[in-house]
């Protein structure tokens, strides 16, 4: 079945830091469970949405799991990658009904980014001085 609507996002976001990065969940204990390990790109991204840049090609997509069950016609896929300078994040999503919320974005279909500078597991689930969120 062809899907509705079909997007591709990319996105850019300057970090403040440029040493290897590595993005962690974390349960109740300090145990990490399921790292994912982020590889620094050596080839320049293009911000244009075009997944074909060979930047882009030479990663995996990683699926992205439901947060809820309005729709059975759905997946999402990212790409996720970094330099000195910037952080890269390539999303597409395939979703048969999008849903917007005109005075509530936060509570409409939408790809949101979060970057934790604590990730201690007492702060896993809430907002922080050092959490930035973009949300597109």
């Amino acid at each position: 079945m062809a899907m509705k609507s079909k997007s591709y996002f990319l996105g850019m976001v300057l970090m403040l830091f440029s040493n290897s990065l590595q993005a962690q969940w974390y349960n109740n204990t300090t145990t990490v469970e399921n790292p994912l390990v982020i590889k620094k790109t050596t080839l320049p991204i293009t911000i244009d949405g075009n997944p074909n840049d060979a930047a882009w090609t030479a990663l995996e997509w990683i699926p992205l799991t439901k947060s809820n069950n309005r729709s059975t016609n759905f997946s999402a896929y990212f790409k996720i990658s970094y330099d000195d300078a910037n952080v890269y994040v390539l999303v597409k999503v395939f979703d048969d009904s999008p849903f917007y919320t005109y005075n509530s974005e936060w509570q409409s279909d939408n790809v949101a980014i979060y970057f934790s500078m604590d990730i201690t597991p007492t702060n896993e689930n809430n907002y922080s001085e050092g959490m930035w969120q973009i949300r597109y």
